[in-house]
Parts: structure tokens; C-alpha cells; sequence
């Protein structure tokens, strides 16, 4: 060990250099970790439900779409294909004469005393689901297997169909 003298002008550093703390950085980097999980849950819980594969939810769904449609508008005939593609965003809405070709999308003829729409379901058939301007529903699905073009132009409804 040295010892001070006259002629030593360095300074005695007999001390070692102090450790130095990582604390700042694992807050900082704690807090990004929290941020970005949160981040990503709020996302996954915000998400939108994407479309059932099931066409006479979907067309349920549209229903809730024209009811809305009615409300601000007051008539069955202003809920067509392109004011529900406005409102409803998970679901493809096309013209009356334009065939349903899956469970997403929607066939839509609008009038004003009665709304129809036609989905094609997953094994074939032709779900319908119509409102009248009484505020009254009918639905129909049809027999499986190929029974044509699946649209809600040329539905009339047939005897037996439900009234809910």
C-alpha cells in the first residue's frame, strides 16, 4: 500500500469503484412490457366477432341492421344492400336478383311493406328471414341439395312459414 508523501501528488484511491445500479432500466423496461401487453389484450378484446358460418344468425344480424335502418329512416324500402353495408360491416349484402353463394352473404330485396333476406347455408339450402311493415317476421329454410339461385327477389312466402 502507498503511503502519502511529499513528493506524491496522485491522490490514494484504495476504494474499488463503486457498483453501478440497473434499477432505471428495469422500471423502464417493466413499464414497455406492461404497456405492450396491454395494448395487445385491448386489441384482441376490442376485435369485432367476425361473421357466423351460419346463415340464419347472419340473417338475424341483418335484421338488427334493418331495424336500426327503419328507426332513422322510418321505411322498409331504405334497408337495400347498399345503406345495410353501411351499418352492418361484417356481413356482404348484395341486390335482391343477385344469388346468395355462402352464410356471409346476404340477398336483400327491399320494399316497403316487406324486407327479405336469403343467405345460403353451409350444405346448400336457402335460409330466408323476412320482415313485414307491421313489424311482423316469417322465416323459411329451404330442403337441402340444389334447389336454385338463393335469392330474396323471387321468395314469396309459402304457406307454413313461421311467424315469431
Amino acid at each position: 500500500m502507498r503511503t502519502p508523501s511529499d513528493t506524491d501528488t496522485e491522490p490514494m484511491t484504495s476504494t474499488p469503484q463503486e457498483r453501478r445500479s440497473n434499477r432505471g432500466f428495469w422500471v423502464i423496461a417493466g413499464s414497455l412490457a406492461l404497456v405492450g401487453a396491454a395494448i395487445a389484450i385491448g386489441t384482441i378484446v376490442t376485435r369485432p366477432d367476425p361473421p357466423s358460418e351460419d346463415a340464419q344468425v347472419n340473417l338475424r344480424v341483418a335484421a338488427e341492421a334493418v331495424e336500426i335502418i327503419v328507426d332513422e329512416q322510418g321505411s322498409l324500402a331504405e334497408a337495400d344492400a347498399d345503406e345495410l353495408r353501411v351499418v352492418e360491416l361484417t356481413l356482404d349484402f348484395v341486390p335482391g336478383g343477385q344469388s346468395s353463394t355462402r352464410p356471409t352473404e346476404i340477398s336483400v330485396d327491399a320494399g316497403s311493406e316487406r324486407w327479405i333476406g336469403a343467405a345460403m347455408t353451409a350444405d346448400g339450402r336457402c335460409a330466408l328471414l323476412g320482415i313485414e311493415a307491421s313489424g311482423q317476421e316469417f322465416s323459411s329454410l329451404g330442403p337441402a341439395g340444389d334447389q336454385g339461385p338463393c335469392t330474396a327477389d323471387s321468395y314469396a312466402p309459402p304457406a307454413g312459414t313461421t311467424t315469431p
